[in-house]
């Protein structure tokens, strides 16, 4: 769900949007490790109860974007004596943005085997460790309705229960409008 509009005159080469979205970070721990949950703490342990094929932890998020957009090259059509900025030529922007998100939930993701059976899946609700809000800020450059863009997390998406190195999220994308 997005909403833009044009700063300014109908010749602003600045426009505004914001939004509301859903962001789903996946976390997979190095082979033979999976993320454990005890004593209100969530950390990365050896897997010792079988064959571990597949270990991951699925954060999602509610998103709410707000994004200011500049255009480099603007191309300008005249309508009725009235010169506008025309947004269906292809035009290259910069893009700079916030966002705000709220954890919807957390779920701790295992695989694996052992001899009892040749498969089993365990889903656990992760309820320490994990931040319930994230801040951030993006940049991106965008040609005809493509936008690369880099995400950085001004606050940790994990908190001091879990015991990880790395607690900031950097994320690199495509965003198609």
């Amino acid at each position: 769900l997005l909403y833009g509009n044009q700063i300014g005159v109908y010749t602003s080469p600045f426009f505004y949007r914001f939004g509301l979205g859903m962001r789903s970070d996946l976390y997979t721990p190095k082979y033979g490790l999976s993320f454990r949950q005890e004593n209100n703490m969530l950390f990365i342990q050896e897997f010792n109860r079988g064959n571990l094929k597949k270990s991951t932890l699925y954060n999602t998020y509610l998103t709410i974007p707000a994004d200011l957009k500049f255009v480099l090259n603007p191309k300008y059509k005249d309508y009725e004596g009235v010169k506008y900025l025309d947004n269906r030529k292809h035009q290259l922007c910069l893009v700079l943005g916030v966002y705000g998100a709220v954890r919807v939930g957390t779920v701790n993701y295992s695989k694996y085997s052992n001899e009892n059976s040749g498969r089993i899946v365990e889903r656990e609700k992760v309820t320490h460790g994990v931040n319930d809000f994230i801040v951030g800020g993006k940049f991106g450059i965008s040609y005809y309705g493509f936008n690369l863009f880099i995400q950085k997390d001004f606050t940790p998406a994990f908190n001091n229960n879990a015991l990880l190195k790395k607690k900031y999220g950097l994320q690199i994308g495509i965003e198609i409008a």
